[in-house]
């Protein structure tokens, strides 16, 4: 129903007051990228990636995660996931956030935001050597609409892709994953034309096949806002089609319960890890 929609509009506002405001000046004390690099260049702006560099002495080329943030597609920051970078590059990792183009400053529609992050995932490969990623080990990572981003650039057509090859996996936090937006008691309901008819192009749910990357789906049972129902679906289809899909059910838990500050960041963070480890 619309209402419904406006709920969860409500619901994703009121998370990023908490991430994007209340939570904004620990994060800066707390965690900090080594640099920023420009990945797209446009007529009103430059699009960013924070990396966040290991410490140790190792040489050699190393695994690397880029996160996406969420926000609806309407707002957000990649502060979101400053912790979950600084948490991978003290293992060794690289990790990265995305910035990407969202409504509330933009004007964009998902649609555009899809468009930035396969540009910001062909630039990290493009560019591993520079960023002393090994090509063969970079993995896609992001919470709601920053789960949808970085599965609909793997998942989804992409005519434009060219040779580029899938990522070593996904992490996605509860993702929204169905985009085709279909009768009112869908959960995007309350969203009329905002995905201007490309919902179902850019949906991941409805683009399942064979040879997909090893993915993990970490979804609150009792998340209001995107339905734990469609994540369910998401890695039975996964399996159906013969991919790895590992499932996570958080009983109890609540949209954004994986972000830091939250009180399950470490336990999330280390469910991600485990499934990680033998894939890097």
């Amino acid at each position: 129903m619309i209402r419904r929609g406006v709920q969860a509009v409500l619901c994703i506002t009121l998370l990023l007051i908490l991430v994007g405001v209340g939570l904004i000046g620990a994060f800066t004390l707390a965690f900090s990228p080594s640099r920023e690099i420009v990945y797209r260049e446009l007529d009103d702006g430059l699009l960013k990636l924070q990396i966040f560099e290991p410490e140790d002495s190792e040489s050699g080329p190393r695994p690397g995660i880029l996160f996406f943030f969420g926000g609806g597609w309407t707002g957000g920051s990649s502060l979101q996931f400053y912790p979950w970078a600084e948490h991978f590059s003290s293992r060794g990792w690289i990790g990265m956030t995305a910035d990407y183009r969202v409504y509330s400053r933009d004007g964009t529609k998902p649609a555009d935001a899809v468009e930035d992050a396969r540009a910001a995932y062909r630039f990290v490969v493009e560019n591993a050597g520079l960023l002393g990623l090994d090509p063969a080990r970079i993995f896609l990572a992001g919470g709601s609409s920053g789960g949808h981003l970085a599965a609909a650039s793997v998942i989804t057509p992409w005519p434009e892709r060219g040779s580029l090859a899938d990522p070593a996996g996904l992490v996605l936090l509860n993702p929204a994953l169905d985009t085709r937006v279909e009768g009112e008691d869908h959960y995007l309901a309350g969203f009329p034309g905002f995905f201007d008819g490309r919902g179902e192009e850019i949906s991941p749910l409805h683009h399942i096949r064979p040879g997909l990357p090893p993915t993990l789906v970490a979804h609150g049972t009792a998340d209001g806002v995107v339905p734990f129902a469609h994540s369910r679906d998401f890695c039975e289809q996964m399996q159906a089609a013969g991919n790895i899909c590992r499932l996570l059910p958080y009983e109890g838990a609540h949209h954004g319960f994986f972000n830091w500050g939250f009180g399950r960041f470490d336990e999330v963070v280390g469910e991600v890890s485990a499934f990680l480890a033998p894939l890097r």
